[in-house]
């Protein structure tokens, strides 16, 4: 048995169009890709290819014209359910109308009505706008990567002439420092810089072989300066308290053997002693 072809109505002639079909018959153009249909009124129809997306991956797709349109700056990301735009606004907005965020707090919109409103609901609703969108770029950049701050440091030795050192940083401000002299951190009265000569300048020269370190940390620092009398014998190391407690104990012994001999050499010199000593 031979075989049989079915062929539909068609064409290899670019640019044909059938000018008539009947109710479910089907024309084909196979020069140009193109499938025709009549609709029930006898319009000649071209089946339509849906279009592709345009834009980037996660863009939403709107009617741009007729077309398919997307903007970098309304996206929604499919694995997070985050939806995201640079800006809301609405001509009408009803009353304790509000958005709710992933961790169930709400921002209200403003109590705008309906329709254009007055010029202090269109103020509000500007003001409320401009508040949300501030905070969505401060969330935004509270959960951007963190950037450490690489400091600038100079370390030198004293020769206790000089009370004027070349940084080779800006030192921005004298808040933006912090200073010690042989590991003992220095108050913001003891010294001032120059921003433009990126020096630091010591009211008082630093003595021959003090150590100086300067860093920089572009911002405003705190150092906690220790008040006069804070520290306690205690708190040092304890090899410092046996030398102290030996030095001591040194001056007592001259100072009672000193005594001692005034008393046996004569009650003059004793009585001298005595005098001298109030």
């Amino acid at each position: 048995m031979a075989n049989t072809v079915i062929q539909l109505k068609h064409s290899t002639v670019q640019g044909n169009v059938p000018v008539s079909l009947a109710n479910g018959e089907i024309s084909i153009n196979t020069r140009d890709g193109k499938i025709f249909y009549a609709e029930p009124d006898g319009t000649v129809v071209e089946f339509s290819t849906p279009a592709s997306p345009s834009g980037l991956n996660g863009e939403i797709q709107f009617n741009d014209s007729g077309s398919s349109g997307a903007n970098s700056q309304l996206t929604f990301e499919k694995s997070t359910g985050t939806f995201r735009t640079n800006n809301v606004t609405s001509n009408s907005v009803a009353s304790n109308t509000y958005i709710q965020f992933g961790d169930g707090t709400k921002q209200y919109t403003a109590n705008a009505g309906s329709g254009g409103g007055s010029g202090e609901d269109q103020y509000a609703r500007d003001t409320a706008n401009a508040s949300f969108i501030h905070a969505n770029a401060a969330f935004d950049k509270a959960n951007a990567p963190y950037e450490a701050v690489t400091a600038s440091t100079f370390n030198t030795t004293a020769n206790g002439l000089a009370n004027t050192y070349d940084l080779g940083f800006n030192p921005v401000s004298p808040e933006a420092i912090f200073v010690t002299l042989d590991g003992v951190v220095q108050p913001e009265s003891t010294y001032t810089v120059n921003t433009t000569s990126n020096t630091i300048t010591f009211a008082t020269n630093p003595g021959v072989n003090e150590s100086i370190r300067v860093v920089n940390f572009y911002t405003k620092v705190s150092p906690y300066i220790l008040s006069d009398g804070s520290i306690k014998l205690v708190k040092f190391d304890p090899e410092v308290n046996v030398y102290i407690q030996g030095y001591v104990s040194e001056r007592e012994n001259f100072i009672l053997s000193y005594v001692n001999t005034a008393i046996t050499n004569s009650e003059s010199s004793a009585l001298a002693l005595a005098i001298a000593l109030g």
